[in-house]
């Protein structure tokens, strides 16, 4: 009689579609049911970058995991260490005189708590 395939085609049949499981089907189903791409919340992943105004300036602040923290720092609002895997914020001027690059190149860590308390 044939392949399953020539089986089908003589009945009139169309194949069957193959089922997809676990996150392609997901991504496809939000594709159907939404129209389109699925959002991307890459961002998020990246520990919540954000802008404040403090100590008379504006500042970036970006949240380090603790399992992405893997260096000691000093913490400049205490004396104490910020040891490895401690989660804690690296803080750069958002308006430094000589551009973006050179403020990144004198971020600071501080411990979270040191940095909420910092006037």
């Amino acid at each position: 009689m044939g392949t399953l395939t020539e089986r089908w085609l003589v009945l009139g049949h169309p194949m069957p579609k193959k089922r997809r499981t676990g996150r392609a089907a997901k991504e496809q189903s939000a594709r159907e049911q939404f129209g389109g791409e699925p959002a991307d919340f890459s961002h998020l992943l990246g520990g919540g970058r954000r802008t404040e105004f403090k100590l008379g300036s504006e500042w970036v602040v970006q949240s380090i995991s603790a399992s992405r923290a893997q260096k000691e720092y000093v913490c400049p609002g205490c004396p104490h260490p910020v040891p490895p895997a401690t989660a804690h914020v690296v803080v750069w001027r958002n308006d430094h005189f000589f551009g973006d690059e050179h403020a990144v190149t004198e971020r600071r860590h501080w411990h979270e708590h040191c940095w909420r308390l910092a006037r």
